[in-house]
């Protein structure tokens, strides 16, 4: 049978309709005729038709209007959308339609529904839907949902969805919204004692260019239903997220009975927080973070990981602006939560860079402050407050005697307090300074040969030592405390050390093997005696690009004890990454953590994590956490326990395509 071509446009222009003239629509058919202004076309259907092609059966245009009826064996391709049926009714000329019961694939998704409208703003309308990622048949999961829209071609908004795992319901969702190109679908299951079952999912994800939110809905067997919204508002120049979230807590005295903590916590518990930066220029920003909470306990409670790192939130603000010689921060502090304790406080701060006085050696540098000080106690309306000014001037002479440098400095400073717990005493404090500073420096080439270090060795090694003494004319008992400016003494001392430098040469590139810097305070004083009383020591190793070791450490020769010490070994390759540190505060704590994480890049993985505390003979806590990955899904299955006995078995399931 032989086919017929026909180009619309050539045929409009016959029939001297000039709204179809300039568009470049054809059509391939064994059958093609003309009756009532209409056309009919059977047999091998293939149509281009402004960018939309079409295969089928039949298909009849009406030319005036730009609808095309279209039965039997439908395919229908325009952009990202590729749509299978039996019928199509659809106005090209709005790019509207009605398409029946379809199968259709929109970029990653495969989507199956009963009727499918399309509309004129490019929105899609879908009754008994159900959408996926994955490839296999029958999918391993999906969403399904009895109304559905498509918007722009990436957000989706359903109703009453259910998602399915290997075809049975195992989750509802009363309403949904996410942008389908950017955002992730998630899902947490578990068992805490202190909540029991729970669940945590992702409601609504969606994302543009500079928004994102993201709904939450936690549900905890013994607690009850919590709600979170995070907003986050973002440009090339600014940055604001907005987060809350809210309970109605069925068992708010759960781990609290005691009559002060009831006075603090009921059944309405929630953490609103905002935290927002804006850059002015290169040279200037702000920055601000503020929490409200409901009760101090809610946060240990509901999100331990925070309350490990942030026990007591922060409500502050600040802006910051550098210049050439100086710069000027203003900052602010406010007691949002009577139930801790807080210095509130307002700042602005003038910092004088070094400078060079004219064409002298001598270099100049300063610094300001004026403040307000305000001690709020927790539960409690008692209160302190000053008025604190303080202003610093130094000069400094860098020089060179020989191979050593020199740098000589004189200085000093008046400040002005406007209260202290001596009533007698004066309300200005003045103190004057002189020290300098005196180093050597120099290195030595140990090897050009190449070893597993590199093709070279150098080392680098510089002595050096600081004298400075400061002198106030009042002792800081007579002040109230509010930041440590306010526990300067007089200091007569000398801090001397020895930095030393291993380098090694990597691919033409000069890198730091090791660096070791040991250092100690010479206190010259007559009355405490207390010279050599810390050694401090700070320890950086680079072994190769894959191992790393840096530590701190105090050593107190008074006591022989160890004030502080922090270590931490890294270890990282393909399939294996290792972490071990070491937190020590004497008589206080001695934590230990080690973090692992197996096969990473790979379709089964690992992570775990353990923390102990050595003092208290506890672990902190500890929690592993199994990966699989499928063509669409990864899977992780996991483990946590924590003091107090709090075990938490946890299922998380997330889309592949849909995670960011």
């Amino acid at each position: 049978m032989k086919k017929f071509r026909i180009h619309i446009f050539g045929f409009i222009f016959f029939t001297n309709s000039i709204i179809w003239a300039d568009v470049p629509y054809e059509l391939d058919a064994s059958s093609i005729s003309y009756s009532n202004e209409l056309i009919y076309a059977s047999g091998g259907i293939t149509g281009v038709f402004n960018t939309a092609i079409v295969k089928a059966d039949q298909i009849v245009v009406d030319p005036n209007n730009g609808v095309f009826q279209i039965e039997g064996n439908v395919f229908f391709e325009k952009d990202d959308l590729i749509w299978s049926g039996r019928e199509l009714i659809y106005d090209f000329k709005k790019e509207k339609g009605d398409f029946g019961q379809v199968r259709m694939n929109l970029g990653s998704l495969s989507i199956e529904a009963n009727k499918v409208n399309r509309s004129a703003n490019n929105n899609f309308l879908f009754e008994n839907i159900k959408v996926t990622t994955c490839i296999e048949e029958p999918p391993h999961y999906s969403l399904n949902s009895s109304t559905a829209f498509i918007e722009d071609n990436n957000i989706f908004k359903a109703k009453n969805v259910y998602l399915n795992l290997w075809g049975l319901p195992v989750f509802y969702i009363p309403y949904i919204k996410t942008d389908l190109k950017k955002s992730g679908v998630g899902a947490e299951f578990g068992r805490r004692d202190s909540t029991g079952q729970f669940i945590k999912f992702c409601i609504s994800n969606y994302e543009d260019k500079n928004f994102k939110s993201l709904t939450h809905l936690h549900y905890y067997q013994k607690r009850g239903l919590a709600f979170e919204q995070q907003i986050n508002i973002k440009d090339s120049n600014s940055d604001i997220t907005a987060d809350g979230v809210f309970i109605a807590d069925n068992d708010p005295y759960y781990r609290y009975d005691s009559s002060l903590d009831k006075q603090h916590i009921d059944e309405n518990r929630y953490r609103l927080r905002l935290k927002s930066s804006k850059d002015f220029s290169d040279t200037s920003y702000f920055k601000s973070e503020w929490t409200y909470l409901s009760d101090k306990y809610f946060v240990e409670e509901f999100f331990r990981d925070d309350f490990r790192y942030f026990a007591q939130p922060e409500t502050r603000a600040s802006y910051f602006k550098t210049g050439k010689n100086n710069s000027l921060e203003v900052y602010l502090s406010h007691h949002l939560n009577n139930f801790y304790s807080n210095i509130d406080r307002f700042d602005i701060n003038l910092n004088g860079y070094r400078k060079k006085i004219g064409n002298s050696s001598l270099y100049y540098q300063n610094y300001s402050s004026l403040s307000y000080l305000k001690e709020q106690k927790r539960d409690s309306d008692d209160e302190n407050d000053i008025f604190r000014s303080i202003t610093e001037h130094q000069l400094i002479y860098p020089s060179n005697i020989g191979v050593f440098s020199f740098v000589p400095r004189i200085g000093g400073g008046i400040t002005y307090i406007s209260d202290t717990l001596n009533s007698s005493a004066e309300h200005f404090r003045y103190k004057w300074l002189i020290g300098t500073e005196f180093s050597l420096k120099a290195s030595k080439v140990l090897s050009n040969k190449r070893s597993w270090y590199g093709d070279s060795l150098r080392h680098v090694i510089k002595p050096y030592f600081d004298y400075q003494f400061e002198e106030h004319s009042f002792e800081s008992s007579s002040l109230l405390y509010f930041d440590p400016y306010d526990i300067l003494d007089n200091r007569n001392r000398v801090r001397f050390g020895l930095n030393q430098l291993i380098q090694s040469k990597r691919l033409n590139k000069t890198k730091r093997l090791s660096e070791i810097d040991v250092y100690a305070h010479y206190l010259i004083d007559e009355d405490t005696g207390d010279s050599f009383n810390r050694i401090y020591t700070d320890i950086k190793v680079n072994l190769t690009d894959n191992i790393d070791l840096d530590g701190l450490t105090i050593i107190d020769t008074n006591t022989d004890s160890l004030p502080l010490m922090i270590s931490r070994l890294r270890y990282k390759q393909s399939n294996f990454r290792l972490s071990l540190d070491h937190f020590y505060r004497d008589q206080i704590q001695s934590l230990y953590s080690a973090n692992v994480v197996l096969f990473p890049e790979q379709r089964f993985s690992a992570q775990g994590y353990l923390r102990y505390e050595n003092n208290a003979r506890n672990f902190e806590s500890a929690a592993i956490t199994l990966f699989s990955e499928t063509c669409c899904m990864r899977y992780g299955v996991g483990y946590k326990l924590s003091r107090n006995d709090d075990h938490q078995i946890y299922l998380s399931v997330n889309l592949k395509a849909l995670n960011n």
